[in-house]
């Protein structure tokens, strides 16, 4: 019986895995890396060597927070597996909600990163309208401008440094 839960959740796995990138295969990774660039070209008039900074930047975080949320669901699947059971080990599931803890962690941290490296290649005045730009809006949930990016608590957005 144990064999065939490991089983199934090896396959579940799997099919999660896969289904993330199934999920847009015609939209991956570097549309929406060059949605967000082409707008942010746009609207802040970044020069072409700002463009490949932050592409690369924006491409190099992806990639880390992609690895995290596959770490994420991994975590998830350790619970739902032990809930599975007839005697669910609550160490282990406690365990496993630490580790999306850390990986939650993580994630925000990569992104403050990502956020601060942007910044770092914007001028002051790009910067400044970028960081108004990226200002949650009401009722634009979905519809972000930056739908990789939006961030409600990132501190280099805060009110606080203006």
């Amino acid at each position: 019986m144990k064999l065939n839960k490991a089983f199934i959740l090896i396959i579940i796995c799997f099919c999660l895995v896969f289904s993330t990138y199934a999920r847009g295969s015609d939209r991956g990774p570097r549309d929406y890396i060059n949605n967000n660039i082409d707008f942010m070209k746009k609207e802040l008039g970044l020069s072409d060597d700002q463009v490949k900074k932050i592409n690369d930047i924006m491409f190099d975080s992806f990639k880390q927070i992609e690895g995290k949320r596959i770490d994420m669901e991994k975590a998830n699947l350790e619970i739902k597996e032990q809930l599975l059971n007839d005697n669910p080990n609550l160490t282990k599931i406690k365990t496993s909600i630490d580790k999306k803890s850390g990986i939650k962690a993580d994630i925000e941290f990569i992104t403050i990163k990502r956020d601060l490296s942007i910044k770092s290649v914007l001028t002051q005045e790009q910067f400044m309208k970028w960081k108004t730009l990226r200002k949650p809006k009401p009722f634009m949930f979905f519809n972000s401008p930056f739908p990789m990016m939006h961030r409600r608590n990132n501190p280099i957005f805060n009110e606080s440094d203006e």
